[in-house]
């Protein structure tokens, strides 16, 4: 309840402020519709550290009164809401000084499927999250005597509903759900303190192993116990499938249309152009049945497509939205999206990744002989230039002699260009994996081989 307002269901409220916007003159209208719910517990001693549940929902909408187009949004369902939303939004169409070139779009034809929400995850009750959240803690500290603690343990899900309708007959919406697992398992002995953090993001339920994800990530801190110093050098190196993934996440944007109009990417007006190696392909594909964020449609209603951005090192497109494609004088690649709290449209990569190559892992160690593999890059202590590429990460790895793993190496610091770093991949490996960023947005990359990357000790 709010005053004395009744909080309505979302198709109640779009029937009445539908309604309403005819009433009061509007000659077109949209509304647009996102609720996000996240629950995440952590765990301590097998008991409950943390437990946070969050629910938020916003409405944007916009009208089109007397030639131009007001805006206005509201986080609360009910009469009031609709009543404040409509005068807002001629208040602010009353005010634009000129009239609005900005059309609501009348949807496509056909949309694609996409399976993106499994019930399981709805269904699962409080108590059996946090069940799976301290069995992972007990799996943990049974591994081995020196794991001394955690510095996180705990399970997260979340669910995401969109939905867009307006007075051109679009109506259209869409669901999707994730549960994520993740531990930082702290491992002691007499010289040394190393942990790592770990993480399982799935819509499959059944998959979820968490004995396994236990015993790798305290395998792992266990090995680093033993980590050396390397000396300052360029190497051939290995960027694992996770660091591969991180530096493509920090550099996304050089292939938004909007940043490259901006003079922000270095890829400019190279499309046609080869800008990588021949070994290089770049997919944006919402519709990846094994990306994290896929999703049917963006932010404006534009279907999303499977785009590939470069193939086999030539620049084929960049991403955009309905505005920036306007300006490109092309068409829009369904990858508008709305910041949930501001309504701001941007040109965000939805499902990005560097496509597979041939080699396994193994294949790829043989392969570089002497070098080093950057296991891990540290996204906290990061250094980037959208506008020159350039880049500098901490992280850890492991030395490779005669093709063969030999000890694990810590405290360096890895730097260079991320474009030279694209034109310089001499062998692209087999073992796409996927991360989510903070903006929920998914990026996918194997290992890739580096002919020459700068690497120093802390």
């Amino acid at each position: 309840m709010k005053g004395n307002e009744i909080v309505m269901e979302f198709d109640e409220f779009k029937r009445i402020i539908n309604s309403r916007a005819q009433d009061v003159g509007f000659s077109e209208w949209e509304i647009f519709y996102k609720r996000k719910n996240e629950f995440i517990v952590n765990v301590s001693e097998e008991k409950v550290d943390e437990y946070k549940l969050y629910k938020n929902i916003i409405i944007y909408f916009r009208g089109k009164y007397e030639g131009k187009i007001g805006k206005a949004n509201t986080e609360v369902m009910d009469l009031e809401s609709i009543e404040l939303l409509i005068q807002k939004v001629k208040e602010n169409a009353k005010i634009l000084d000129c009239y609005s070139n900005e059309e609501l779009f009348e949807g496509e034809k056909a949309y694609p499927q996409v399976d993106l929400y499994n019930e399981e995850i709805e269904k699962l009750e409080t108590r059996e999250k946090i069940n799976i959240a301290k069995k992972l803690e007990v799996c943990v500290y049974g591994i081995d005597k020196k794991v001394c603690g955690c510095s996180s343990c705990g399970l997260s899900t979340e669910e995401e509903e969109t939905q867009i309708a307006n007075s051109r007959a679009l109506e259209i919406s869409f669901k999707s759900n994730l549960i994520r697992v993740f531990v930082q398992p702290i491992v002691k002995d007499d010289n040394k303190t190393v942990n790592i953090y770990d993480e399982v993001v799935t819509r499959d339920i059944q998959s979820l192993d968490v004995e396994k994800l236990a015993r790798k990530s305290v395998n792992e801190a266990l090995f680093y116990l033993n980590s050396k110093i390397i000396e300052r050098g360029i190497y051939t190196a290995i960027l694992s499938s996770r660091s591969s993934a991180k530096i493509l996440n920090a550099f996304k944007e050089i292939f938004s249309g909007e940043v490259a109009m901006k003079g922000r990417s270095l890829l400019g007006n190279k499309i046609g152009e080869k800008v990588f190696s021949n070994l290089v392909s770049i997919h944006d594909n919402p519709l990846e049945n094994n990306g994290l964020s896929c999703r049917p449609f963006d932010d404006e209603g534009v279907a999303c497509r499977n785009k590939k951005i470069v193939e086999k090192g030539e620049l084929k497109t960049f991403l955009h939205n309905r505005e920036s494609a306007r300006k490109a004088k092309c068409k829009s690649t369904g990858n508008g999206i709305k910041d949930f709290f501001t309504s701001n449209l941007t040109v965000m990569p939805i499902n990005m990744y560097i496509e597979n190559g041939s080699k396994s892992f193994n294949e790829m160690i043989a392969l570089l002989g002497n070098g080093i593999i950057i296991d891990e890059l540290s996204s906290e202590s990061k250094r980037i230039s959208i506008e020159t590429g350039n880049f500098s990460y901490r992280g850890r790895g492991l030395k490779v002699e005669n093709g063969k793993i030999t000890e694990p190496v810590d405290q360096i610091v890895v730097s260079g260009n991320y474009y030279e770093l694209l034109e310089n991949i001499i062998e692209v490996g087999s073992d796409l994996k996927f991360i989510i960023n903070d903006e929920k947005v998914s990026i996918g990359s194997p290992c890739l081989m580096v002919k020459k990357l700068a690497i120093e000790s802390e």
